[in-house]
Parts: structure tokens; C-alpha cells; sequence
């Protein structure tokens, strides 16, 4: 079972306050209206507890080319090694291409964050300038 907290060594949030965390949430329900898709919540089979988030996003502040549907994920540590990083973004890979019809998906990746860029090479993402 994952029981830690979500550990965001790579992002630059870090701990959240409740209001900070009260406006993400507002972001991520507004995405969904707006977008029609957004990040989904990360369970665990055997628990159904949740352990993370994965999917797309538009990010509408990307400048490094014009692709902003990003594929994501946030998993607990706790979680990691387990293949459900790869098996989301995967899905959300699917999805994006499929359903959505897009014509490229990028992953903003943190150049130190190893693990992340190991879950994007198993999903067939290569690097292209700062992105995959």
C-alpha cells in the first residue's frame, strides 16, 4: 500500500497552503470545463486509495514550440517503480492522439528528474529541445 504524501521534489510548488491548494483544484475543475479534458486521479487497484494524478494539460504559457497539450503525472513515492506512471501515461497518451486528435503530445520534464524521463522513454517520447 502507497501511504506517503505526494512528493514533488521537481516541481516548484512544493508544500501547498490550503488556499493554494483550494485555487489548483479550482484549476484543474476549470480545465475540465473549458478543455473537455485534464488530469485524472491515480488510484491504487488493491487500496483504491488515491496516489496521484495523471493526464493532459494545456499549457497555455509553453513557448518552446507551438504543442501545448502536455502528458503528465505525480505519483507517490511510495508508488514509484510499480509501472502505474507509465500505465496512465500511456492511457492519457492514447486518449490524446485517438479521441482528442492531436498531432503531437509534449511532457515538460525537469532534466534532473530521471525517473520521469525513464517513464516518458517507456511511453515512446524522445527529447526534443526541453520537452519530450
Amino acid at each position: 500500500m502507497c501511504a506517503d504524501p505526494v512528493v514533488m521534489r521537481h516541481m516548484r510548488t512544493g508544500v501547498m497552503t490550503r488556499e493554494q491548494t483550494e485555487g489548483q483544484i479550482s484549476m484543474l475543475v476549470r480545465h475540465w470545463k473549458e478543455r473537455g479534458y485534464g488530469l485524472w486521479a491515480e488510484e491504487e487497484k488493491a487500496s483504491g486509495k488515491f496516489v496521484g494524478g495523471i493526464g493532459l494539460m494545456y499549457r497555455e504559457d509553453w513557448t518552446d514550440g507551438e504543442h501545448r497539450v502536455e502528458v503528465g503525472w505525480l505519483t507517490k513515492r511510495s508508488c514509484w517503480g510499480r509501472g502505474l506512471a507509465t500505465e496512465g501515461a500511456l492511457e492519457s497518451l492514447r486518449w490524446g492522439f485517438e479521441d482528442l486528435k492531436e498531432e503531437r503530445v509534449i511532457s515538460i520534464i525537469h532534466p534532473e528528474n530521471l525517473a520521469s524521463r525513464w517513464v516518458a522513454e517507456k511511453c515512446g517520447r524522445a527529447v526534443r529541445g526541453k520537452s519530450y
